[in-house]
């Protein structure tokens, strides 16, 4: 395995009649690869319940926003000039729920293998479609029966009872290579070539669930290097940067979605009330189920075929061979919600846009979080601050002025361009992206040495 570039490993025996497990587990059952079903089950569940209520807070407000401007006699001036107050609130809120994105991704990557990671992350979009998109329409309801107020309380409420589930039944996954640990590999059938060792002893339940971790004292160049590293990461390793570009913009795409339905279906010719512009998060978040589904689990499927037709090596590239249908569902949508409703069409034509969009959101971030997850899985959760950087720094708040400049109709050409641009970044990293691997195949391997 060592000739290997970084991500390139065997699925399949030469005879393709066994499929190779990697990373490879041991028989410590202690090794979280090693976790039983329902216990991994109970770990994804309680950081996709922490993932939907960090999503949720942050568009709980979206179908209310004129509830709240007549309620309080706001006017977007009078909130612009709150920029301070507001940025503050923001910073602590980015500061708790950002840590969702890594921590689900470094656990995908410690509890499983790479033929189900693109599942798993394809579970991932759905949860954060329900955040983001479902989370809204509930709100709507709650406004109206409760009072705008309550959407807010509902769920300060659910995310304190998270936090209370994530600090006494979370477990920790990261894991040391046991010395009684024997690697093995496993058949197709149920049978196991090597059995788990249960004569190791398991881990105490404060093991798992450390509520205190002794660190190590940094020293001040050491706490600059921290912050330095993810710049360093984005600049050198060419996937990292790839995936952080399409990234950021997919779930800029969806947010100037967003906001141009919170704001647009509240005017005429549409004039919806709080639960109608709360209701057309639906097709968007349909969309983007379907779009999760094609990007994980077929995806997974598919690329077992194509390691099998290339002598059972799997090269993190074969993600991307389709992942221009997903790509062209986005650009799809974004011109076809975008100049529907510019013109004030029929809200079933912009449904449909919304759809497509969801749709292309879904497949494309599933398919780049599973491809940087194959590519470098010691750095995943070093990697993916670059990529949470880049997506936070692609503003949307200019949206409304970008609208009242342009106009609707240009502003959503606009974005179509730049989608088809950016979507057709991942023709020269399918292509090239095996050698980017191989030329930072060293920089890599040091990586978990500088961190130990």
């Amino acid at each position: 395995m060592n000739q290997f570039p970084p991500g390139t490993v065997r699925l399949e025996d030469r005879q393709n009649q066994h499929l190779i497990l990697s990373p490879q587990p041991t028989s410590d059952p202690n090794e979280p690869l090693n976790w039983s079903a329902s216990r991994k089950t109970v770990q994804m569940s309680l950081l996709c319940l922490y993932t939907i209520m960090c999503f949720a807070g942050l568009n709980v407000m979206t179908p209310v926003w004129e509830d709240l401007l007549e309620d309080r006699g706001f006017s977007f001036t009078l909130l612009d000039n709150t920029n301070a107050t507001n940025f503050a609130a923001l910073l602590v809120a980015g500061l708790a729920g950002a840590v969702s994105e890594s921590l689900f991704q470094v656990t995908v990557a410690d509890l499983f293998y790479v033929h189900q990671r693109g599942t798993m992350n394809g579970i991932y979009l759905v949860i954060v479609t329900i955040g983001n998109c479902l989370d809204p329409v509930a709100s709507g309801y709650v406004a109206v029966s409760q009072g705008w107020q309550w959407s807010f309380w509902w769920c300060a409420i659910f995310m304190g009872i998270t936090a209370v589930l994530l600090i006494f039944i979370l477990e920790e996954s990261k894991w040391k290579p046991s010395i009684h640990g024997i690697a093995r590999l496993i058949t197709r059938q149920p049978t196991r070539l090597v059995e788990i060792d249960h004569s190791i002893p398991m881990r105490s339940y404060l093991e798992r669930h450390p509520f205190v971790q002794p660190a190590k004292v940094l020293k001040w160049s050491q706490f600059i290097m921290n912050y330095k590293e993810p710049v360093a990461i984005l600049m050198e390793f060419a996937v990292v940067a790839f995936t952080a570009v399409q990234y950021g913009f997919n779930i800029a795409c969806l947010a100037i979605l967003v906001i141009n339905q919170s704001t647009l279906y509240s005017e005429s010719p549409y004039l919806f009330s709080t639960i109608q512009i709360g209701n057309m998060n639906l097709p968007t978040a349909i969309g983007s189920l379907l779009g999760a589904l094609f990007g994980g689990p077929i995806i997974d499927l598919f690329l077992i075929r194509l390691a099998k037709r290339n002598g059972g090596i799997y090269e993190p590239e074969m993600r991307l061979y389709l992942y221009c249908i997903p790509a062209l569902s986005m650009v799809a949508g974004i011109f076809f919600f975008g100049l529907t409703i510019a013109k004030g069409e029929s809200w079933i034509l912009n449904a449909v846009g919304a759809a497509f969009m969801g749709g292309g959101q879904g497949g494309m971030c599933d398919m780049l979080l599973a491809y940087l997850q194959d590519s470098y899985r010691d750095m995943t959760g070093a990697a993916l601050v670059p990529v949470a950087f880049v997506c936070g720094t692609i503003l949307v708040f200019p949206v409304p002025y970008w609208r009242s400049c342009m106009g609707t109709y240009n502003m959503f050409v606009l974005v179509g361009c730049l989608s088809v641009f950016v979507s057709s970044l991942h023709i020269p990293i399918a292509i090239f992206g095996k050698k980017s691997r191989i030329a930072r195949a060293e920089k890599y391997a040091a990586y978990p040495k500088q961190h130990q």
